[in-house]
């Protein structure tokens, strides 16, 4: 038996209330639970007392008597009262006076409640706990929920209820269960995924390890537990099922098809009135029903229950099962839940219905970001019928292309060509395919022809045509900002946005807003680029969706990529791996590889400052698998090269030569003078061929080279930042050191001016050298360097895990107050916490902790009191 340690902790907290309550369906563990409770009371010398209630027990006399025994603990009296027929208080009374003696229990323990139905038994055993003597307990266990008033209880924090949902299995639980029943490794995955198949339903993951085969088999056999395994099916034959009316019976199985269902839906499909009633009776009967709103309008069945029902009304009324599909379809598209009308018409093999559906909502998927449910669903109805209306063509293109799913857009195009050719189409239809073509282009990484194209394309669009004239401008906009032509970027992102506004497409929105944020970034503006990516699916024109939690996740998840990369730049690895964690799976699904992939390289990025090596080379190779996939060389190449990377900061020269000759990928297009792609500030090929260069030691060419792109660079401080740290590391490498040494203050200026840390600390330990020497030449020499440019040396320092504070050769003078130390001084003195100035100056919480530190060891002082004290003296803060 597994020791359920986490709720045997919940039950010593909850010692001193009058009533617990165990309520949850069937093989949810109760009564095994109350069992580690009686056995952990024993073990404390408490006494109590145990009833297990049949269905003899709804004779109250009967049930009477064998209170009275229990709690008289005399087997030898017989009492009068054993033929009782009407409950009183007076009966109630007698049992409430028992359980108050000196040595009655102090605990009852009560399982299986749900067995009684006579009113007089239930009276007797409401009357009781409604009489819990001061210092005891009553322990009840039920598959349906006591039809009591607990308000007093309630209010006098007197009860303590657990349902399925705490009675549920954890992970950590099936992991320990399957090591106790099985021999062999049962690791993690598979028991989370085996609390998915079960829900955690206690009985359900022991009657599939009862059919678990081997060990070696275990990924084949939690993914096929289903309700239709046989020992599942049995129980729930036995235990469930049977004991319904057969009219509750023909409910269950007629809406066993439903993910989900409501009073109306299930009316539609059963033909009768008083669904909600039945429903609200499911749930408290504990018949594996569940509400999933506050107000009781939605429900769902356990996924194990409703699979054994979908087996039994495929055997009992097979004939049924698409005319109640074809009911749901016509029922959800009537209250517009497209998406489950159209899988329910699939379901019921009426691909014509589902392709009506689906063309209705089309457009708004696209819109709504929600490319792989359009694609997917497509696919499906494809099956049975051949799709061949023009707008849902339209949107399918759309998806192909912004998924990059080059094979299948270039099909759904041909069949719109076929269409233009044969048919009158209108101006704006012919026009999209025109827009089609410039996106191919993109694709293709030849940005500056599609923006030709586009910048042809624009004036000639439909005036209605919104979204086409948002993504036209959004190409322009980018290649624009490619060629380092900002203010018209900057006038192409603001059409693209007000066009997107127009067309209600938070998807397309988003896109426009991520521009503007790369507009930022692009010229150094790293803080600014950081709010602008924090405000969209924030700002006031998300809100204005009718779903704005639904607009938000997609704003999100298009910009995860990008806004990801730029909170690793500056540090930001806690806000960083959120977005991640939050945002990273829809955005694989739903967003541009180019995106998808971004992340996977930061994901690689965090995982390897953090010291997890063998994580970060996974994420690598995930994002290798997914530009080979798409295929995308550009980003495959990026891939390779941060591997490169990787290995030069370890040290691992050969092998970083080795990785650099695969780093060779073919099919990348070719820049016209003046384009660079804004992607590439970081990953640009001559770059990373100057790294390697220097690395090897191949320096004296690197320099010229250094020289020649470090001028061209001038007006991109992202990419002048990066050639600045390996002009300075090639300069020291070669012996040069004070030029070295100049070449990096003037990188630690621009950084400190963009906000940029990581594109300093990540160019390895001998630039980490590099910067504790002119921390330390600045130390010494004050007047050397000015405030600024030391404060953030430090800054650095400390972002790379040098401890300068205790370093004996780095010690912090006594100085001013720089007026950023000055500034978080202040917001303390205003009463705020540390993240809240993180939030409101826009640094991390870790910036500003250090800023703190520096501004204690200024005035002398080791805490925020005294340093708002001393702060005040001074005349720094009011």
């Amino acid at each position: 038996m597994l020791e359920r340690q986490r709720l045997i902790e919940l039950y010593q907290q909850n010692h001193d209330k009058k009533l617990v309550l165990l309520t949850a369906s069937a093989g949810y563990g109760k009564s095994t639970l109350m069992s580690q409770w009686h056995q952990y009371l024993q073990q404390q010398n408490i006494n109590s007392a145990w009833l297990t209630l049949d269905d003899d027990d709804n004779d109250s006399g009967r049930l009477f008597y064998y209170l009275h025994h229990l709690l008289n603990k005399n087997s030898n009296e017989y009492h009068p009262l054993k033929d009782l027929r009407k409950v009183t208080n007076w009966h109630a009374g007698i049992l409430s006076n028992l359980l108050s003696n000196k040595g009655a229990p102090s605990v009852l323990f009560i399982d299986e409640f749900e067995v009684i139905t006579n009113p007089e038994s239930m009276r007797l055993l409401s009357m009781l706990q409604q009489r819990i003597p001061q210092g005891k307990q009553l322990v009840i266990a039920s598959r349906t929920k006591p039809d009591w008033g607990l308000t007093k209880l309630k209010l006098n924090n007197d009860i303590f209820e657990l349902s399925d949902l705490e009675l549920k299995f954890s992970t950590t639980e099936a992991t320990q269960l399957g090591e106790l029943k099985l021999s062999g490794s049962f690791n993690e995955s598979i028991a989370i995924k085996l609390i998915e198949k079960t829900e955690g339903w206690i009985a359900g993951i022991r009657l599939a390890m009862l059919c678990f085969p081997r060990i070696e088999d275990a990924h084949d056999w939690v993914e096929n537990i289903t309700g239709e395994v046989d020992e599942i099916t049995n129980f729930l034959a036995e235990e469930v099922f049977r004991h319904l009316g057969t009219e509750q019976q023909l409910f269950l199985l007629k809406i066993a098809i439903l993910d989900r269902c409501n009073n109306s839906l299930c009316e539609a499909l059963t033909g009768e009135p008083g669904a909600q009633t039945q429903l609200e009776s499911f749930c408290e009967k504990g018949l594996f029903m569940q509400p999933l709103d506050m107000q009781r309008h939605w429900f769902r069945l356990h996924k194990l229950f409703r699979q054994f029902l979908l087996k039994k009304l495929k055997q009992l009324i097979p004939q049924k099962v698409a005319k109640l599909h074809h009911q749901a379809a016509v029922w959800f598209n009537e209250k517009n839940y497209q998406l489950e009308a159209i899988h329910h018409a699939v379901a019921a093999s009426n691909p014509v219905l589902a392709a009506n559906i689906l063309e209705q909502s089309s457009q708004d998927l696209v819109n709504q970001g929600q490319l792989k449910t359009l694609t997917a669903l497509a696919a499906q109805i494809s099956k049975l019928h051949t799709i061949e209306t023009p707008m849902l063509l339209t949107s399918l293109c759309w998806s192909h292309i912004f998924l990059h799913e080059m094979d299948a857009a270039q099909e759904r195009l041909q069949q719109l060509r076929e269409i233009v050719n044969t048919k009158n189409c209108s101006k704006q239809f012919i026009s999209t395919l025109t827009t089609f073509e410039c996106l191919f282009l993109v694709i293709k990484d030849k940005i500056p022809r599609a923006a030709e194209l586009a910048e042809q394309q624009l004036p000639n669009l439909c005036e209605k045509s919104h979204f086409e004239r948002g993504v036209l401008a959004n190409i322009i906009s980018y290649a624009k900002m490619c060629f380092n032509q900002i203010e018209v970027a900057h006038q192409y992102q603001l059409k693209a946005r007000a066009a997107h506004l127009k067309s209600g497409s938070c998807f397309g929105l988003a896109y426009a807003d991520m521009m503007g944020a790369m507009q930022a970034k692009h010229q150094g503006k790293l803080l600014q680029a950081k709010e602008r990516f924090y405000d969209i699916g924030l700002g006031e024109d998300y809100r204005r969706y009718d779903d704005p939690q639904a607009a938000c996740e997609v704003a999100k998840s298009v910009t995860n990529g990008f806004e990801v990369e730029l909170l690793y730049e500056l540090n930001l690895l806690d806000q960083a791996q959120v977005l991640l964690d939050k945002y990273f799976s829809n955005a694989a699904n739903n967003t541009a590889p180019d995106m998808v992939i971004a992340a996977y390289i930061t994901q690689a990025r965090i995982a390897f400052v953090t010291g997890h090596f063998h994580q970060a080379y996974g994420f690598l190779e995930d994002g290798e698998v997914a530009a080979l996939s798409w295929p995308m060389p550009r980003m495959l190449r990026d891939v390779r090269w941060e591997r490169v990377r990787f290995a030069l900061c370890k040290g691992e020269i050969d092998s970083a030569k080795v990785f650099a000759e695969k780093t060779n990928i073919d099919g990348t297009f070719v820049s016209p003078d003046g384009y660079l792609n804004a992607a590439e500030h970081n990953n640009a090929p001559n770059i990373n061929a100057l790294r390697i260069a220097i690395y090897t030691d191949d320096i004296s060419n690197a320099i010229s080279q250094l020289t020649i792109l470090i001028d061209l660079a001038k007006n991109r401080p992202c990419r002048l930042l990066i050639l600045l740290n390996l002009n300075a590391l090639a300069h020291y490498k070669t012996g040069q050191h004070d030029q070295g040494l100049a070449i990096l203050a003037d990188a630690i200026d621009l950084a400190a001016e963009m906000g940029a840390v990581r594109s300093i600390i990540d160019e390895g330990s001998e630039l980490i050298k590099m910067l504790s020497t002119l921390y330390q030449q600045w130390l010494d020499n004050p007047k050397v360097a000015n405030k600024k440019r030391k404060d953030y040396c430090y800054l650095l320092l400390e972002a790379s895990g040098v401890n300068v504070r205790t370093d004996p050769k780095i010690q912090v003078i006594n100085d001013e107050l720089s007026e950023r130390e000055l500034e978080i001084i202040t917001l303390v003195g205003e009463g705020l916490k540390n993240d809240q100035i993180a939030e409101k100056i826009f640094l991390s919480v870790n910036t500003v902790k250090w800023h703190l530190r520096r501004a204690y060891e200024k005035l002398g002082v080791r805490s925020r009191t005294e340093a708002l004290a001393e702060g005040r003296r001074l005349g720094l803060i009011e």
